[in-house]
Parts: structure tokens; C-alpha cells; sequence
């Protein structure tokens, strides 16, 4: 529901709040008093491209602000996804939605969303789930943009909708959950068909990677141990020369440092007998010699194990340069990453052979799903046909009763080229205005005003089933009289049981129905010229502008009289279609000032000075 409508430098807008309701909002006014401009106001609003022209003269800056209330939480879901918000900043009951559109005077233009810079492509999109806009437009090109904005003329609109009449929903979702589940099969079947060369190119790498590290067979720690044994042998001829003089010199060379000490212990232990205090000494001195002792047997047994064959140093420097190789090309850490390298490998291996039998099953699981698709497809088809012969009829009956006594409508559904995601079927509203002519698509019809009592007779109709909570109206009464137009203003109340309805009209028979309406006014001082939106609060106002609709400035008794009685005809009415007698509240759009209440004056009562007064209130000037 759009709540707030706010205008702000629009041509001869200067500024103006409208306080909408649920329900039927009519706006009346003269001709020329620039109605046209709230046509204008939701076309920037939704997204359409901007003109400068329409900039009120001398201003750098026009803004258009609606405030939406999404109640629907699919529509919620939808609008978050395309403008990439929280669907809690688009549903929330009590932060309403902020929509904003800027004009400039340099010719730029800027959009928002709650805050949040988009694009006017993005806002068009978001635009089409929440108001259907059913303007005035001739033939050719410019029909066909204007047409563009009305939700039902769109053949993927009219399935949804259909569906939704036909209470397919969760038949739908079936369908679709099918469909994906084939896509996502078709994809990978396709992606592996595609593939099977490289697979199979991979498998031949991982193949030969893995028999070139099992040839080597590297074991935990070899690299390590090699490494010191190498280290070893190719200083096998240093160690033994210096081990050896080590050893000479500690044990078996002449006065050797174990002999020298030998005769150092016989004369500290002829020294100790004489004095006690060197047996310290004494020990110290034979601990020595005693280790120095082992340290040379130690040497003698280390120098011993030193003999090899030369054909070891030739093995080990050929493993190790085998390891290194594979260290080179598989492990940029060492060998440790030449076991993980293997690892993945068997891993990788594994997955690539299984891919030919998960595209089997693969194939197996699509040509089950295809058939469960085809059935559930069928279902539907069936399903919308049925619910077809039911719709038809009815909106004939509408289209009859909206002098259009020669229509014929007919869905008419036909195979889809390709199943999509909403089903098998491709469906197309046709109509035919004129006997002899053939049947043609509803977007085709060129009269503005023909088309909107078309999409009123559908929408009167599929008032539950369709989706867009906000319909706006214009031209709906070109050419039909009074009579007609009283059959218009009850489907519109009743269509606004469901809907929130927005109607421009000029016939008095249509705005009597209205639960909110809506003075639309020109004022000029000479220099400037504004235009302001005022609610007419109480019944007397209604009155007043129901008779001069009718009557034109000279109202006359008889007119206010009619007047009356079409109020009274429509509150009348209001039993049969379940809306509401009450008259809203006030609410003032522009700067009006609130009236103290009084009871409604009867035709008698009202003498020509209350009607010069009530005429002298609707052409005073009143700042937007």
C-alpha cells in the first residue's frame, strides 16, 4: 500500500503531502488543474525516465517520495533481493518503505531506497511489484511504454496470476523444485561431457605422478638419515686421520697424556700419605686419567667401525639425488610435502575414475526427474484449463456490464517452445472489441480508456489472485455516461476491497464511491501558478464538488440535490461489497484549515449564501 505520496518542484507542483488510504483514493478537479502531474509523480517515482521539463522553473531540485507498506511477504522477499536489502528494512509494519527520486536542474537525476542509492533500473523493476499504473495513451510507441507499467499485460504475469486463481501454488513449487533439481542435473552432465578429454588427460598425469614417487618409495625420516650417513662417508678420511692422532695422543704414543698422568698419580699418592688434605687432589687427578682412558678405548672402537666398501658413498649420493628430484618437482617444503603431494594424488585419482559413474547416475536420476516433470507439467496444464473455463465467463460477464457488449476474452495456452520454470505452458490473455475482428493480446488494445475498463473487468475479477497491491486509474470513464459510470465506481469500491485504488475521473458518479477524496486545484497570482491536493474531509465538500461536476460553477439546488443522492446511492451500495460507510478522517494534504464538524446539511437547508460560501472556500488560493 502506498501511504504517502510527496511532490516537490513538479512543475506547477510546489509542494504537496498526500495522505493516502487503503481503499478507493479519487482525485477530482478541473481540467487542466494538473491531474496529469500525479500521473507524472508515479512515473518518475517507478522508475521512468526524467525530463527536466518537468522541473518547476527557478528551482535547482524536484523530489518524488513514496512511503510503501509491504504486506506481502513473497512481494517483501522479491523487492530485497533486487534492491540487495534486509527483508526486514522492506516489511517492516512499522518503518515503512522510503522511496525517493531526485531531479536536478543540471539534468541529473539520483534514486534511493530507505536511504540506500540504486539505480533507476533497479527501481523500475521494484516498481512493477508495487503499482500497476493504467494511464491515459494513443496508439503506436507511446501506448506501448505506457502499457508497459500495467502488471497484468505481461504474458509471465498473467500465469502467476492464473495460477493463483486456479489455488496451484504449491503444485507450482512442486514443478519448480523439479526443475531445478533437473537443471542442476543437466548442467553437470553437460559439464562432464565436456570435460571427459581433460578428465581423462588428468587421470594419465596423476597416474604417472603417482608410479614416479612409488618408484623412488620414500620412507618417513630416510631423507634425514641419508643425509648424515653421506655427510660421513665423504669425510671418512678426515675423520679417521684425526680421530686416530686424538687417540695417539691421549693413549699410545710416548708420553701420552694418560702415561703423563699415571706418573702424576704415583707422586700425588706418595704426597696424600704424607698429608691428608691432597687425597681430594689425588682422586680428582686419577678420575681424569681413568676417563681419558675410556675416551681413548671409545676412540679406538669409533675408528674401527670406520671401514666401508667405496661403493657405499655411490648408493647413498644416488638415493639421495632420487629424493631430491622428487622434492623438486612435488614438494616446495621438502619431502614432507612430497607425502601429502602423494595423498592428494590418491584422492584426486579416486574422484576422477568415480566421475563416469556419477555421470551414469546422474543420467539415471535426469530421465527419472524428466518424467516426474512431464507429469507434474501435464497437471498443471490441465489444471489452468479447467480454471480457464471458469475465469473466462466471468470476465465477459464484467466486460458486458462495462459497455463493452461485444467483447469475447479468451487465455488462450499454448506448449511452451521449452519447459521453463513455471511449467510447460505459454499463456496469452486475448480479447476482442469488435465483432469481425480476430482475437488479439490484451497489451495490444490502443484506447486508453477502453483499456482500463478491460483491466478493471480482470482485475474486478482476479481481485484476490493478483499480487500488486497498488492499482492506479486514469481515463476509465473516457466516453460512458453517468449510468455506466455508477456500474464503474461500485467495481472499483469493490476491487478496492483487495487492492488499494487510485482513480482520476472527471464523472461525479465514479468519485461518489470513493472512500477518500482527493480536490485537485490550479491557483495564479499573475506571476506564478500552483497546484494543491486537498482532501475533502466532510460531506459537505463532497457535495459541493459532486455538484459542480456535474453542474460546472453555476450549481444550482437541483444539482446538489443529485449530488446527495449519489452519496447516498454509493453508501447504499457499500452493503453488497463489504466496504466500510465511514467517511475517513481528515487529512490535510496542503494547507487547509480544519473545519469544526457539523451534521450534514439537507438540499433544503443549504440557502444560496452557504453555496456562494462553499464555492468562494474551493477557489481560494491555498499554499501546496
Amino acid at each position: 500500500m502506498l501511504r504517502e505520496l510527496h511532490i516537490s518542484n513538479l512543475a506547477v507542483i510546489e509542494s504537496a503531502c498526500i495522505d493516502l488510504h487503503a481503499g478507493l483514493n479519487v482525485f477530482t478537479g478541473p481540467t487542466g488543474a494538473g491531474k496529469s502531474l500525479l500521473l507524472g509523480a508515479f512515473d518518475i517515482l517507478l522508475g521512468r525516465r526524467i525530463s527536466t521539463d518537468l522541473l518547476r522553473p527557478g528551482t535547482r531540485e524536484g523530489r518524488v517520495t513514496g512511503l510503501f507498506e509491504i504486506h506481502d511477504p513473497e512481494i517483501a522477499h522479491k523487492i530485497a533481493n533486487v534492491a540487495d536489502l534486509a527483508v526486514e528494512d522492506i516489511s517492516d509494519p512499522h518503518e515503512p518503505m522510503l522511496v525517493t527520486r531526485r531531479l536536478s536542474a543540471a539534468g541529473r537525476s539520483s534514486t534511493s531506497i530507505n536511504g540506500h542509492p540504486t539505480t533507476a533500473s533497479i527501481l523500475k523493476r521494484i516498481g512493477s511489484m508495487l503499482i500497476d499504473l493504467h494511464a491515459a495513451g494513443g496508439g503506436g510507441a507511446a501506448a506501448s511504454a505506457q502499457h508497459d507499467w500495467i502488471h497484468l499485460l505481461q504474458p509471465a504475469n498473467q500465469l502467476d496470476v492464473l495460477d493463483t486463481f486456479a489455488n496451484l501454488r504449491s503444485l507450482r513449487q512442486q514443478y519448480g523444485l523439479l526443475y531445478e533439481r533437473r537443471r542442476e542435473l543437466k548442467g553437470r552432465i553437460e559439464a562432464a561431457q565436456a570435460s571427459s578429454r581433460l578428465r581423462a588427460q588428468q587421470l594419465d598425469l596423476c597416474l604417472f605422478q603417482a608410479d614416479e614417487i612409488d618408484a623412488v618409495d620414500p620412507c618417513q625420516g630416510e631423507y634425514e638419515e641419508l643425509l648424515a650417513r653421506h655427510r660421513l662417508l665423504n669425510n671418512l678420511q678426515t675423520l679417521q686421520k684425526d680421530a686416530g692422532l686424538v687417540r695417539a695422543a691421549l693413549y699410545e704414543s710416548d708420553g701420552s697424556i694418560v702415561e703423563r698422568l699415571t706418573g702424576i698419580v704415583s707422586v700425588l699418592r706418595r704426597l696424600a700419605e704424607l698429608d691428608e688434605e691432597l687425597g681430594e687432589v689425588l682422586a680428582a687427578v686419577e678420575s681424569a686419567g681413568a676417563g681419558l682412558q675410556d675416551v681413548a678405548f671409545q676412540l679406538g672402537t669409533y675408528l674401527s667401525r670406520l671401514d666401508h666398501s667405496p661403493v657405499e658413498l655411490d648408493e647413498v649420493a644416488d638415493r639421495l639425488n632420487a629424493l631430491n628430484r622428487l622434492a623438486s618437482k612435488y614438494g616446495d617444503r621438502g619431502m614432507d610435502s612430497v607425502f601429502e603431494f602423494r595423498r592428494t594424488l590418491d584422492t584426486e585419482i579416486e574422484s576422477l575414475r568415480n566421475v563416469h559413474h556419477e555421470s551414469e547416475q546422474a543420467e539415471h536420476e535426469l530421465a527419472a526427474i524428466d518424467t516426474e516433470l512431464a507429469d507434474t507439467a501435464s497437471e498443471l496444464s490441465k489444471a489452468r484449463r479447467a480454471a480457464c473455463t471458469t475465469l473466462e465467463p466471468r470476465i465477459v460477464a464484467e466486460l458486458h456490464e462495462l459497455a463493452l457488449p461485444d467483447a469475447e476474452f479468451t487465455i488462450q495456452i499454448d506448449a511452451a517452445d521449452e519447459p521453463g520454470p513455471s511449467g510447460g505452458d505459454r499463456i496469452e490473455m486475448m480479447i476482442r472489441l469488435n465483432p469481425g475482428l480476430p482475437l488479439a493480446p490484451l497489451r495490444s488494445v490502443a484506447s486508453g480508456g477502453e483499456l482500463s475498463r478491460i483491466m478493471l473487468a480482470v482485475k474486478s475479477v482476479l481481485a484476490q489472485s493478483e499480487r500488486v497491491s497498488v492499482l492506479v486509474f486514469d481515463e476509465i470513464d473516457a466516453k460512458v455516461g453517468g449510468r455506466l459510470g455508477t456500474v464503474i465506481g461500485s467495481k472499483l469500491r469493490a476491487l478496492a476491497q483487495h487492492h488499494q485504488v487510485l482513480c482520476i475521473t472527471h464523472l461525479p458518479q465514479i468519485a461518489a464511491y470513493a472512500d477518500r477524496h482527493f480536490h485537485i486545484s490550479k491557483q495564479t497570482d499573475g506571476k506564478q501558478t500552483t497546484t494543491s491536493v486537498t482532501i475533502l474531509e466532510d460531506r459537505d465538500r463532497r457535495v459541493a464538488e459532486l455538484a459542480e461536476m456535474m453542474a460546472g460553477k453555476q450549481v444550482s439546488e437541483t444539482s446538489r440535490n443529485q449530488a446527495i443522492e449519489l452519496l447516498q446511492r454509493a453508501e447504499g451500495s457499500v452493503g453488497d461489497n463489504g466496504s466500510s460507510t465511514n467517511v475517513p478522517e481528515v487529512t490535510v494534504t496542503q494547507r487547509v484549515t480544519k473545519k469544526k464538524k457539523t451534521r450534514p446539511k439537507t438540499a433544503a437547508s443549504v440557502s444560496k449564501t452557504d453555496r456562494k460560501k462553499s464555492s468562494s472556500k474551493r477557489a481560494s488560493k491555498q499554499k501546496p
